[in-house]
């Protein structure tokens, strides 16, 4: 994965108009590992504190953007979101 990008978004459903958050390599949220073929996703306690609570799953995604412009979907699925139950 040497010379890519990657992004992933979070949204309510597959249509919804804003998005929850954005993952990318250049904003910190994703993190390749070249030739040993990692990706790293990460999320801030506070971006995680933010996004809303979801009544029913989301939708995730994340593609891979190659060096010849090429993008490649290579993970999805549903995502949810609850409050956290043990604090101070």
């Amino acid at each position: 994965m040497t010379d890519c990008a990657a992004r992933a978004m979070i949204r309510e459903n597959y249509d919804a108009a804003s998005v929850l958050i954005t993952l990318t390599t250049e904003n910190g949220g994703i993190t390749l590992g070249g030739t040993a073929g990692t990706i790293g996703l990460y999320i801030s306690d506070a971006d995680t504190a933010a996004l809303p609570r979801l009544d029913k799953p989301g939708r995730w995604d994340l593609e891979i953007v190659w060096s010849d412009g090429d993008v490649t979907r290579l993970l999805m699925g549903s995502v949810s979101i609850s409050p956290e139950v043990t604090h101070d």
